[in-house]
């Protein structure tokens, strides 16, 4: 277990994740389609498309509907791919999504949230002024622009988005339910038009269930888990929000588990913010020296409540998809008796600012049982000299030949975590991947206290492992 005088040790690594946590600026290839054999997904997260990028723009697509708004971006002459330490501009989110059709085709593609830039309402309020209408329609507009060209850059692929702590008219961390937004996205999100069940949760609280889109048998619960969140804010820009949503919502869930467990079914979780540790977090806390306590994401009691859940139904969820950090990375949870049974992937994000390439990824999957046997992770080489359509993408790595694994499930991921501590070869391979191969500024020795981080599955088991 970590104990506090080995995560002292690692502080350049806290300055390195707090200095991260602003925006600020500073090959391993092969060819291959991803499709060749089995079936395949595409995973995306963190878009962040910074619609102030180009401030000639901006007062246009304010006044324009948003049928218009591709014509007015791509009237702009060509302009440099957004920099490490900022969000991603027109330019940079369009060559994204062209290579990922490139790589294509896929049986489906889970989006795993924040699509608007960080900090928008401070940039939009010295073009668009403090009028809140005018606000909330900006960013509405934003968010179904997004989702407009992801779903026609995928044409003919089903795309299931979930929603991140930045997609809301109100601010960061705040949502409120049953508004005009939600309803908005409800509308607009294709995979739900044959839905009304799915169309209506996502309209009043921002999740729903659909049946998965090639397993039979399976089905997929693409949660708000906002809610949920320690940084949520109830207090939103409505005059009375609902600061009961997180409880409804972990009763929804528990009650789409009995009836998926009851019909014999499979669930695949999709949520933006994972469950379980905030390393960054629990480094900084650690580093203070104020407070022995660990940081999740995630409120107490929800941690407790899902972890509750997932052991109790650890038959019928499968997997876990996530992102929000950014990052290339993953969290184990374990039944009680310490076996791994259930991985969260997250997925690295297509905003570099945090200092990562702009990446995606594909996931294979076994076209009977839908068992996760190998992620392909694709990156922008050159982000600091792309233009226009200059960038260069490429395959990073694959999972199971980088680390001589045959699967991606809880049992190959607890036997790679475990390898590191003694495999400097793994863990120097795992600490570039981790940042999508960008400039290190993190050395392999740092990571070795974080492993058994990924590990614990709630707070008591992140005091336990933070005592000396």
């Amino acid at each position: 277990m970590i104990v506090k005088s080995r995560l002292r040790s690692v502080l350049s690594l806290t300055l390195f994740f707090i200095l991260s946590q602003t925006a600020f600026s500073k090959d391993f290839l092969w060819s291959t389609k991803v499709n060749a054999g089995g079936r395949s997904l595409l995973l995306m997260s963190d878009i962040h498309f910074d619609p102030f990028a180009d401030p000639n723009l901006v007062k246009s697509l304010i006044a324009a509907p948003v049928e218009r708004w591709e014509g007015i971006l791509e009237s702009a002459p060509d302009e440099p791919f957004a920099p490490y330490g900022k969000d991603s501009n027109y330019v940079l989110m369009i060559s994204a999504l062209e290579e990922a059709r490139k790589e294509g085709p896929y049986e489906f593609a889970i989006v795993t949230g924040d699509y608007l830039v960080h900090e928008s309402r401070k940039l939009f309020e010295p073009v668009g002024g403090k009028d809140e209408k005018a606000y909330e329609d900006f960013v509405t507009k934003t968010e179904i622009f997004v989702a407009r060209e992801v779903q026609k850059h995928l044409e003919g692929t089903k795309v299931y988005f979930s929603l991140g702590n930045n997609d809301s008219e109100c601010g960061d961390y705040m949502m409120a339910t049953h508004t005009k937004f939600l309803a908005a996205l409800a509308d607009e999100w294709e995979t739900l038009k044959k839905y009304p069940s799915a169309q209506k949760t996502m309209a009043e609280a921002g999740y729903y269930a659909v049946p998965h889109p090639t397993l039979a048998g399976n089905e997929l619960i693409v949660l708000n888990d906002i809610y949920w969140s320690n940084h949520y804010s109830a207090d939103s820009c409505y005059a009375q929000p609902n600061d009961q949503a997180g409880d409804h919502e972990m009763v929804w869930l528990h009650s789409q588990l009995a009836q998926a467990r009851a019909r014999h079914r499979k669930v695949t979780l999709v949520m933006h913010i994972p469950p379980q540790v905030d390393i960054f977090g629990t480094l900084k806390a650690v580093a203070k020296d104020k407070k022995k306590e660990g940081r999740l994401f995630w409120e107490k009691k929800y941690e407790k409540a899902f972890v509750r859940l997932m052991r109790s139904y650890s038959s019928t969820v499968v997997f876990s998809f996530a992102g929000h950090t950014h990052m290339d990375d993953f969290r184990i949870l374990s039944d009680d008796q310490g076996q791994p049974f259930l991985v969260t992937h997250l997925c690295p994000a297509v905003s570099p600012i945090r200092m990562n390439n702009p990446g995606f990824q594909v996931m294979r999957y076994d076209k009977d049982s839908g068992e996760m046997e190998d992620v392909l992770t694709y990156y922008l080489k050159n982000l600091s000299s792309a233009k226009g359509a200059g960038g260069q993408w490429g395959l990073e790595y694959a999972f199971d030949s980088t680390y001589g694994l045959e699967a991606y499930n809880a049992a190959t991921l607890k036997a790679l975590t475990d390898s590191m501590d003694n495999d400097s070869d793994k863990l120097s391979k795992f600490a570039k991947y981790y940042i999508v191969s960008a400039p290190e500024l993190i050395t392999p020795d740092m990571w070795k206290p974080l492993n058994d981080l990924r590990l614990m599955a709630d707070q008591k088991e992140l005091d336990e492992s933070l005592k000396p």
